[in-house]
Order: structure tokens, then C-alpha cells, then sequence
């Protein structure tokens, strides 16, 4: 098993630089890193998001939080999602 995964934190939107990762995943080399997605949900966004799997055979988490929560303990639990 390998002792690093290349992990993308990103906000759950359409198109933008959530395109640009998906390109990096789907088209990276034969001896990349295992990788995995985390989506960053917030609660109440009216912006189009990713649902399902993102790529085939990766990984994808999605992490909801709300704007109305202490960011701090958003990011406590976003600490212990990722390791």
C-alpha cells in the first residue's frame, strides 16, 4: 500500500477549477499517487455542484458545512476526514 495519496480539498462547484482537477485525475501518469476527492458542500449554496462519482475509480468524500457554523470547528472536523 502506498504511504501518500495526492488528496483534492475542493468547493463542490461546477466548471472552474473543479474541471481543471478532474482533467488532472483522469489524465495523470501510470506511477501518480493514489488520489482522492474531498468536496467542500456548504449548506444553502444555490450553485451547481458535482454529485456522484466525480471520476471512476476515485475516491470522493463530500464534506457539509454551514457558513452559520464556527469555521474553526469546521475545520477541526475536516482535520479528522482527512487523517
Amino acid at each position: 500500500m502506498d504511504k501518500y495519496t495526492a488528496t483534492y480539498i475542493l468547493k463542490n462547484d461546477l466548471g472552474g477549477i473543479s474541471s481543471l482537477i478532474k482533467n488532472l485525475v483522469i489524465y495523470r501518469g501510470i506511477n501518480a499517487l493514489p488520489q482522492a476527492i474531498i468536496f467542500l458542500q456548504v449548506d444553502g449554496s444555490s450553485f451547481a455542484t458535482f454529485t456522484g462519482e466525480f471520476v471512476k475509480d476515485i475516491p470522493t468524500t463530500y464534506f457539509n458545512y454551514s457558513v452559520r457554523n464556527n469555521l474553526y470547528h469546521s475545520f477541526k472536523k475536516l482535520k479528522l476526514l482527512t487523517g
